[in-house]
Parts: structure tokens; sequence; C-alpha cells
């Protein structure tokens, strides 16, 4: 695409990608940003230069991004997901529009590919002009000082993780987010990438296996930055496992000359609670910004999730017909015996009673807020009392974490 001398392309040679690490460089100095996409490259299944939207001007490349793709899972439904990453502006062509060039190919390519959700971290506000919204919490952290840490194993094994660990600590890590109404997924490539870099997401990690009576019963890991010992996942789901874990947090921080340990698996994770209940202290945490693109092939998508909640509640047997106003579009949703059969784009001329402000929709499908809580913070959001029971059975509200997975 050309506008005014703008290319949009994505990056096809070696030359490419070296103009695109410069960028980085540029843009995030002192960040290793373009060592993150060099990993990303080399290691991330379905990541390749076609996963880059660039703008060039002049023959270089002045504006970019990528696009990563993931998975999320809500209530045990797999969402196909891509993150908008490592976006990019040249100093010298800021202030033109040029992430709005690309985001508006960035959304065509994801109607394309059928993702469900697209997410960013990104810096604050400046998304929201592209229909993205604050949902689950990012970045969670909670310090504790060494010294308010147990110290007693509990004679239980801690050794590293070994490439032999990997199917095993799949089938934990899934395990100890049962709890979760949303988390995330690895496959086994993107399990043996880390393995095999040494790294999650920006940092560095070395991994352990805590064992007991010989078996392996958890994985967790810890990465040394900036005089802190800072734990960045783990598959403990007991107390008494986290007690052991922090023992050896305990010793191995002191032996590396760390004074406190950072927690970064949420608030909600079992090891943070014993941490807070020791002293800790939580942040206040950021948050992953979401867009929905297609609402309806997304109902379509759930709703052996949606039929599942209305069969263990007191709608279950209902027979209805409900039509959903999303402002940009309405939605008939047909619930027969508890069970959703079909859901159709309508005429939002009328409604029963059931108006859903698009932009925040992200909060409501991810459990952040109930539909009450979004009703007070949003005019916007309008729901008759007799369907406010419903919706909050369609779309309750639970803890969520999303885990690093590259």
């Amino acid at each position: 695409m050309n506008q005014n001398g703008y290319f949009v392309c994505h990056l096809e040679s070696d030359k490419d990608v070296e103009d695109e690490l410069a960028l980085m460089r540029l843009s995030f100095p002192g960040e290793k940003v373009d060592e993150m996409v060099e990993r990303l490259l080399a290691n991330h299944p379905g990541f390749n230069r076609s996963s880059f939207l660039t703008v060039r001007h002049g023959g270089r490349i002045v504006a970019s991004l990528c696009m990563i793709p993931l998975t999320w899972s809500i209530g045990g439904v797999p969402l196909k997901t891509v993150e908008m990453g490592m976006v990019a502006t040249h100093p010298d062509f800021r202030r033109r529009c040029l992430q709005r060039i690309l985001n508006t190919e960035y959304d065509q390519i994801v109607k394309t590919q059928g993702y469900d959700i697209s997410v960013i971290e990104g810096i604050p506000f400046f998304y929201r002009q592209f229909g993205y919204e604050y949902t689950i919490p990012l970045d969670s952290e909670t310090v504790v000082p060494l010294d308010k840490l147990p110290r007693d194993l509990g004679g239980a094994d801690i050794r590293p993780f070994e490439d032999s660990d990997i199917p095993t600590a799949m089938e934990q890590f899934l395990t100890s987010q049962d709890k979760l109404l949303v988390h995330s997924m690895r496959s086994r490539e993107i399990w043996e990438g880390q393995q095999r870099t040494g790294w999650q997401g920006g940092r560095q990690f070395v991994g352990y296996v805590l064992e007991v009576a010989g078996k392996p019963v958890a994985y967790f890991r810890v990465s040394h930055q900036e005089g802190h010992l800072y734990l960045i996942d783990s598959s403990v789901r007991d107390r008494g496992q986290a007690i052991v874990v922090l023992g050896f947090l305990k010793q191995l921080g002191e032996a590396n000359g760390s004074k406190a340990l950072v927690s970064r698996l949420g608030h909600e994770n079992i090891i943070t609670r014993e941490i807070l209940a020791r002293g800790g202290e939580a942040n206040r945490p950021y948050g992953w910004q979401v867009k929905v693109f297609d609402t309806r092939n997304l109902f379509y998508k759930l709703r052996p999730l949606l039929n599942s909640r209305l069969q263990s509640s007191p709608f279950a047997g209902l027979s209805d017909s409900i039509r959903v106003n999303m402002y940009w579009s309405c939605l008939a949703i047909r619930i027969e015996g508890g069970e959703v059969t079909e859901v159709e784009k309508c005429d939002g001329k009328r409604s029963d009673g059931v108006f859903l402000n698009p932009l925040v929709f992200p909060k409501l499908l991810l459990g952040v807020r109930d539909i009450e809580e979004l009703m007070l913070e949003y005019p916007d959001v309008i729901v008759a009392p007799h369907y406010r029971g419903l919706v909050n059975t369609l779309f309750p509200k639970g803890d969520s974490f999303i885990q690093t997975c590259y």
C-alpha cells in the first residue's frame, strides 16, 4: 500500500531484518528489544518475517509493529489470540499517523486470519484510539525482603530443570491454572524454545523442579535482575509446596547477594499470597489491553462454555430469544432448553433491554467486571433487571492471569 510516499509491507530480506533491528535499538535504547526480536525469529513457531508490518519511506523502515501468535483459554475454550508487539516509530517520523496506518492494515489481517482477540501490553491510553480496553492485570509484582522468608525445605528436593522435564511440566502448568477463568497456554514448541534459549519474554531465567519422594510435583523459574531475585513462573498448587519453594529462594537469593524476592505470578497466586502473609507488598498492576473483532463468531465459539454455565445455573432449561444491542451491531441470541442454539446479526432498532458498550465488552467477556459494575462505570451499558442474572451467568467474574508464552 502506498500513501503519500509511505509504503506498508512485511519484512522480506536480511537487509529488512537488520533495518528492523536498528529501529528497535533506536526506539527502545538499552532494553534489548532487538535481541528479543532475534530470539522470536529463531525460536517461536509461527513467527517469521511476515509477522512484521512496516512503514517505509525513502527506502528505510520508519515505523513497525509485529504480530505474535498466542493462545489464551477462557473456561477451557482456547481463543486464537494475537499480540501486537514491538510497536515503534522513528523519532523523525512521529505524529504523522503512521501507527494508525499500520493498525488499519493489522486489523484487516487479524480479521482475515480469524483471530478471536487481539491484545497488547502497550503504553498508557494510546491504544484506546484503536479500540482497545484494559482487562486482565499485567506486570503484577509483590516484593518481600529475604529475611522474612522461611528457611526450611521440609525434606523436599529441588534440582535444575532438564529437557526431559518438559512433558510433566506442561501438564503441571495447565493443572496449576485450572482455577483461573482466563489463562495462557504453551505449546510443546514454545516450551522447547524457552528451555533452549533460557529466556521467557524479556527475562533470562533458570528453571527448577520440586521433588517429593523422588517424584516431580512442581516446577518454577527464577531470574536475577537489578539486585533482586524474581520468581517469574511456577506450577506450585498448595501452601506446603509454596513454603518449600520460598525457603529455597531465600537461600538462593542470599547466595547471590539479593536483598528481596519479587513475585511476578499475580496477586492471587498461592506463593504470592504466602509472601503477602509474611509482610510482602503488592503493587498496583498495569493491564492487558484487548480488542474483540467479531462478537458473533466469538459467541459461537464459546457456545459449549456458555451452555455449561447455563446448565449449572437457575437458567437451566431456559428458552428465550434475546437481542443484545452493541451499538455498532446487534445480535439475536436464541436459547432453547438451556442451550445457545443460534446467534444472528439483527436489526438494532430495538432491544430486549441489553445494551453493551462494544469497547468495554472485553471486561465482561474476560471476567474483569460483572454487569452491575460495568453499569456503574459506563452509562451506555444498560441491562434490564430481569436480564442481569442471565448476563452474569453467561459471563461471570473471576480471577485471571496471563503467563508469558514466548
